[in-house]
């Protein structure tokens, strides 16, 4: 089952009772991770331990499952001995990510601990050789899962190349890999470029970052991991777990009602056998269906991106729904309907044969 998460640092910016209703608010859409560091440089620990007690204590209460950053000198922080997973799991801890300070036998042990505490590796920097002088001598992997780096500083974030080419040994032997995505609403510093596991999501909107995930590249689970998203943020990001490509479209002022419901609050298909320049909709022309006709409509061109359904001038064809792949002339057998933002057009390489699709309605256009 696909999962979502909210990040979570304590002594860092938002006082206790906004976390409080944040970690609700996520909980309320269904989002069951709560990731959280004691790893970071910039934080005032004094103040940053007892909420990161609250913040366990508080998550628990509402069943999140709670990974956190921990390096071996927060637990000198804590207080508690290294390795001492099961003063972790009192505290309300389920995982630790091991992201540096560890040694292949260390990991090793910690993986096989009794407590049932996971151990996450980090996905990012793993190599195949380096996962299976990991798993090589491990009796069980019930306790192993794995997640992804995040990257605060610009045009440091993974390609999508080295994001497939580290997730997929994980993926191979079965374990969980979990990744980031930024937040536009509250970004945190010290650099405040958003903390996404890939850089082309920086400046994308959440919901996008975490469906490319999901749905495009099979990760198991999205984590928020700036500071807060806001409520629109996270409820976008819980409809990416429907498993679809949704797509949103900027729609063109003149588009009728009719054109209105063939595009949005149904189900489209590609064709198995779609054209070299569009994805086809195999639904579309049984939607239209119902002696309601499709009139021309404004004579525009049909750009790279852009939705089109044809009218009544195409005959039989009227009705059907197409997305454009490649620039085309203007046609006045097809009317143009909406665009696809262009921050979103890479989504339409996932789009193949017989895969489903969906559309999310965005801004109206001239």
């Amino acid at each position: 089952m696909k999962k979502l998460g909210i990040s979570v640092y304590p002594g860092w910016m938002n006082d206790i009772d906004e976390t409080r209703g944040y970690i609700k608010q996520a909980s309320d859409l269904g989002f069951k991770i709560l990731f959280t560091s004691l790893h970071i440089p910039e934080i005032d620990y004094g103040k940053a331990l007892e909420e990161f007690r609250e913040i366990l204590k508080y998550a628990g209460e509402l069943n999140f499952f709670v990974m956190a950053d921990i390096s071996p000198r927060a637990f000198d922080l804590l207080g508690i001995r290294k390795g001492d997973f099961k003063k972790l799991k009192e505290m309300g801890i389920g995982c630790i990510r091991t992201d540096f300070g560890y040694s292949s036998d260390e990991l090793v042990a910690y993986i096989e601990n009794p407590e049932g505490m996971k151990i996450a590796l980090n996905a990012s920097t793993l190599t195949r050789e380096e996962l299976f002088k990991v798993l090589y001598p491990l009796r069980k992997r019930d306790n192993l899962t794995a997640c992804h780096n995040f990257y605060p500083r610009r045009e440091t974030g993974l390609s999508i190349e080295l994001y497939k080419e580290r997730s997929k040994p994980l993926q191979e032997e079965g374990i969980e890999v979990f990744s980031f995505v930024p937040s536009r609403y509250k970004r945190r510093g010290p650099v405040y470029e958003g903390l996404p596991t890939l850089e082309l999501h920086r400046d994308l909107p959440a919901h996008i970052g975490a469906q490319h995930l999901l749905t495009c590249l099979g990760t198991d689970g999205v984590i928020v991991g700036d500071i807060q998203a806001s409520e629109h943020e996270l409820h976008l990001m819980s409809e990416a777990l429907n498993g679809q490509i949704t797509l949103s479209v900027n729609v063109c002022s003149e588009v009728t009602s009719e054109e209105r419901a063939l595009i949005f609050g149904r189900p489209h298909t590609n064709r198995l056998d779609p054209g070299c320049f569009c994805l086809r909709s195999v639904e579309s022309r049984q939607y239209a269906t119902g002696g309601r006709e499709i009139k021309p409509g404004v004579l525009r061109e049909r750009k790279r991106g852009c939705i089109t359904i044809d009218n009544s001038k195409y005959g039989r064809y009227s009705g059907e729904l197409q997305v454009v792949l490649a620039d085309l002339p203007p046609d006045e057998r097809v009317n143009v309907v909406g665009y696809i933002p262009e921050g979103e057009h890479f989504l339409l390489d996932y789009i193949g044969p017989g895969t489903r699709f969906c559309f999310r309605e965005g801004d109206i256009i001239e």
